[in-house]
């Protein structure tokens, strides 16, 4: 609740001081500041590299089910 009297000016002279203290990139009253706070690079790395290991054994499910198919095919052809 702002209550004044008399002179605004001193008022606004007081906000644009306060604007002025506040450094570029600070997120303290940022909407985001909940997610600044949680955010950990070091989860982030390890998410990518759960991520990366299950791509990986998809992969490599995905070609022994093809290598399989493969030397099935072979055997039914006629030499």
């Amino acid at each position: 609740m702002l209550m004044f009297h008399g002179d605004t000016s001193k008022l606004l002279a007081i906000s644009t001081e306060d604007e002025s203290k506040k450094k570029r990139g600070d997120t303290k009253d940022h909407p985001l500041g909940q997610w600044f706070l949680n955010f950990s690079e070091a989860d982030e790395l390890l998410q990518l590299v759960a991520a990366r290991q299950q791509v990986q054994a998809h992969i490599a499910k995905l070609r022994r089910q093809i290598s399989l198919t493969d030397g099935q095919n072979q055997q039914f052809k006629p030499l």
